[in-house]
């Protein structure tokens, strides 16, 4: 819970919640700096919600192609890790049951894109997170299994962050002597969720999924526009930013 409550009030909107209060305390005694805070808290605020800022912070983080076929050729994977994401909690179309949110979906989409390309057996990575009834592990073999009839080797469903599903994936994989593993998760999570499992031994080759920093065309007066795009963009960058730097001091 203090992680979460960290987190909401560390990212936007929180941040700018905590800025815009702080200017109201400080204004009865300190009103030039009130004035100046809440000036950069709105120009901040305003430009974490444009498109041009969230497309070019995405940018920064995300791999800058997609996997290749010469680059499955030449590192000759073992097997597939698939990372969990987000849950969808309300399914009443589906009984009630928990089924993936819009991070894990695309995730488990392209695995099944990789997996026909490579056959190579399959380990899904993902606990319950914070507000999930059912593993995440569970939920993606079961989709996996079902929609897009793909067999699912190993099930992880202890991890609750992306340091776990590389700790709790490679105690698995050791077991049966893989070395090189081809993982899939989204493009701006690649390079958090790479630099950990690397950190363990294993040599990875990233196969990311849903480019959200690619731009076409030169920049229009919509890409400088805020909204809640460009916001949601610019958090998730912002979230992989924190969370590298963290993960490189403490892992």
């Amino acid at each position: 819970m203090t992680y979460l409550l960290i987190k909401a009030f560390l990212l936007p909107p929180g941040i700018f919640i905590v800025l815009g209060a702080t200017s109201i305390v400080l204004h009865r005694h300190r009103p030039t700096l009130s004035w100046g805070l809440l000036c950069c808290s709105t120009a901040l605020m305003w430009a974490m919600s444009t498109l041009l800022l969230g497309q070019y912070a995405m940018r920064l983080i995300e791999p800058a192609r997609p996997l290749s076929q010469q680059q499955l050729q030449n590192f000759g994977p073992q097997a597939i890790i698939v990372l969990g994401a987000d849950l969808n909690n309300s399914s009443p179309e589906y009984g009630g049951k928990d089924q993936p949110g819009r991070h894990l979906l695309p995730r488990l989409r392209y695995a099944a894109t990789v997996y026909r390309q490579t056959l190579l057996p399959i380990l899904v990575s993902g606990g319950t997170g914070y507000f999930g009834r059912v593993a995440q592990a569970q939920i993606m073999a079961d989709v996996l299994r079902q929609d897009y009839q793909i067999p699912v080797q190993w099930l992880e469903g202890q991890s609750m962050t992306t340091w776990e599903n590389a700790t709790n994936s490679h105690a698995i994989l050791e077991r049966s002597g893989i070395e090189r593993v081809l993982l899939v998760t989204e493009a701006f999570h690649m390079r958090r969720a790479t630099a950990s499992i690397r950190a363990l031994g294993l040599c990875v080759l990233a196969a990311p999924t849903s480019f959200l920093g690619s731009s076409e065309g030169p920049v229009t007066w919509r890409d400088l526009v805020p909204s809640a795009a460009g916001l949601e963009l610019s958090v998730l960058a912002l979230h992989e930013m924190l969370g590298l730097l963290y993960y490189r001091l403490r892992f």
